[in-house]
């Protein structure tokens, strides 16, 4: 099965948000990393008074014809937004699975 290691990293704001898409998009399982500090197309993440806020990561091993479906649902919800929330997606190819 040709897979793919895909990252969203993004605003942990969405976190809620993001979570319901992933379960609607029958994701099968992802491990979440939270409280993340960086700088992005949003500015810098920090968590502190200067530099608000910060970001969470999903790590999700998909079958390779799922990640553009995900990646068109997360702009979407993106975009739903007055504000765009920042998210990145990295998909990296030729992952195994166990």
């Amino acid at each position: 099965m040709d897979t793919q290691l895909l990252w969203i990293i993004y605003d942990a704001a969405i976190e809620d948000t993001l979570s319901e898409l992933l379960d609607r998009l029958e994701v099968p399982g992802y491990t979440r990393f939270e409280g993340l500090h960086g700088r992005g197309g949003q500015g810098r993440k920090r968590n502190d008074p200067i530099f608000p806020g910060f970001n969470n990561a999903v790590l999700i091993l998909a079958p390779a014809e799922q990640v553009e479906p995900i990646r068109r649902a997360i702009r979407r919800l993106q975009a739903e937004y007055r504000v765009r929330p920042g998210v990145t997606l990295i998909a990296q190819a030729g992952a195994e699975l166990p």
